[in-house]
């Protein structure tokens, strides 16, 4: 009686392991998902915000793990690679590619596009086009898909600088256009390049012939929805708003 009371819960325990479904979450972003630490995992990188004690990407991944009966979602230390400002041309690939064979990635999460609007619709030197834009996001989708990973895609907030009056040059550049001129190109070329994700459904292929799953979160909609979503700046989140969005990625990384 004892050695199959002993079998049976070994057979319990067997099947509860088997109901936890893990997902090791990696990022690669621009400043919507920066953190406290720096993309090694150790120390502070940047300082927080003004008035702020804390980056909003910490209360982000501390929505987005989770470690239940049924689920297990882990940030490893060395997996949050958020750059303030970053395009998508080419930045830390190398390093992104060798991060997902060490630490087994299974989602990834991207925040691209903002800036790449932004320098463009500046006639800033070496910036480039939403047409050039999907290209690179094609080639970050592509190594993502070459290790089995998922992609969840935080779209760019097509109305965030709805206000001419306060959208400014990027530091350090002139600026080639008005400022509203440069905020109807800013919100054309994010349409754009937001409408064309959304347009890529479940499911990709890239032009190297590698395929995977892709997720899109529209963080613009998100934060218009109530002021209390993002900071002073409009642009990045409170931490009611960062509490909400990695919800979101929660749900979403649970989808792939």
């Amino acid at each position: 009686m004892k050695r199959r009371r002993v079998a049976l819960i070994a057979i319990s325990l067997a099947l509860v392991v088997a109901g936890c479904t893990t997902r090791t979450v990696t990022s690669y972003s621009d400043s919507i998902l920066t953190r406290s630490i720096d993309p090694e995992g150790s120390t502070a990188k940047f300082a927080p915000p003004a008035g702020e004690s804390r980056w909003y990407g910490d209360f982000i991944v501390n929505s987005l793990v989770e470690d239940s009966a049924n689920w297990k979602i882990t940030v490893p230390a060395y997996g949050w690679h958020p750059q303030p400002g970053t395009e998508m041309d080419g930045v830390n690939a190398n390093s992104f590619a060798a991060g997902l064979d060490s630490n087994g990635t299974t989602t990834v999460l991207y925040s691209f596009g903002t800036n790449d609007a932004n320098y463009f619709a500046w006639g800033t030197p070496g910036s480039h086009t939403s047409a050039a834009a999907k290209l690179y996001a094609l080639r970050w989708m592509d190594l993502a898909f070459k290790k089995n990973a998922c992609v969840v895609w935080i779209l760019g907030n097509e109305q965030i600088l709805a206000d001419h009056s306060s959208y400014r040059a990027p530091a350090g550049v002139a600026g080639a256009s008005s400022g509203e001129a440069a905020a109807q190109t800013y919100h054309a070329y994010m349409q754009d390049f937001n409408g064309w994700l959304r347009s890529l459904g479940g499911t990709v292929t890239t032009p190297t012939g590698s395929k995977g799953s892709l997720r899109t979160l529209d963080w613009g909609a998100i934060a218009n929805a109530d002021p209390k979503y993002t900071m002073a700046d409009r642009v990045h989140p409170s931490q009611a708003g960062a509490d909400l969005l990695g919800k979101y990625l929660n749900a979403l990384v649970k989808q792939c």
